[in-house]
């Protein structure tokens, strides 16, 4: 993945030069992080997850892993779901009573 040179030159001057450190121990609190994008870009996002086994934390949190963004161990990537692979039941995976596209 490669980030577009203006916010890749915006990046490197307001970060430091060093890396930033790697997430505290695996209880570290969790905190949400959104951002809007092309409704394309989710699906693709949620197929690639699908399609590896894998949930969609898993996957941002190993592209931002990559990219070198932050140091995140193993322990941070594992499935976190009681069964792979399952849906999760209840309000987080449904939108007003309809699965989520």
């Amino acid at each position: 993945m490669s980030i577009p040179r203006s916010t890749s030159d915006t990046l490197k001057t307001s970060a430091p030069d060093q890396p930033a450190s790697g997430p505290g121990p695996v209880d570290d609190p969790e905190v949400q992080l959104s951002a809007m994008v092309p409704r394309s870009v989710r699906r693709a996002v949620r197929l690639y997850a699908e399609q590896q086994g894998v949930t969609v934390r898993t996957v941002l949190l190993g592209l931002i892993r990559e990219a070198g963004i932050i140091d995140i161990p193993d322990a941070q990537l594992v499935d976190r779901r009681s069964t792979v692979g399952s849906p999760r039941e209840g309000p987080s995976s449904m939108h007003g009573g309809v699965p989520r596209p």
